[in-house]
C-alpha cells in the first residue's frame, strides 16, 4: 500500500517494488492530471510522475475523497483514458463518493 505516488525505485531495497493499493489526495490527481495534459507541468513533473506510474504495476489506485471537488471526476477519467490507452498501463482506477477516513478502515485511533 503506498500513498500519493511517492518515488520507490531509490527506495526499493526498503520499501520493496510490488504496489496493490496506492491512495492519492486530490493534489495528486491534480498534479498527474496537469502533468499529463499541460505543457507546464509536463516541463517539471511529467517523466517522474510516468516513472512513479510504471511502478504501480497492475495495482489499484484510488482517490477516496469526495467527488464533489471541483473537476474530480474529469481528472479521473482523463488520467485513466491517457494511463490506459496511450501508455498501456495496466492500472484499475477506485474511488468513492464520499470522503473516506483510511484511519477508521485501517482501525487506527488518533492519540489526543
Amino acid at each position: 500500500m503506498r500513498a500519493n505516488l511517492a518515488p520507490i525505485k531509490p527506495f526499493a531495497n526498503d520499501v520493496g517494488l510490488k504496489t496493490n493499493l496506492t491512495i492519492l489526495n486530490y493534489e495528486s490527481l491534480h498534479t498527474l492530471y496537469h502533468s499529463l495534459y499541460t505543457l507546464e507541468y509536463k516541463l517539471d513533473h511529467h517523466d517522474e510522475l510516468l516513472r512513479r506510474l510504471k511502478f504501480l504495476n497492475d495495482s489499484i489506485v484510488w482517490f477516496a475523497k469526495s467527488m464533489n471537488y471541483k473537476d474530480t471526476r474529469t481528472y479521473l477519467r482523463s488520467v485513466a483514458h491517457v494511463l490506459k490507452n496511450h501508455f498501456s498501463m495496466p492500472i484499475k482506477l477506485a474511488y468513492t463518493w464520499q470522503s473516506v477516513s483510511i484511519e477508521k478502515i485501517l482501525g487506527f485511533r488518533t492519540l489526543r
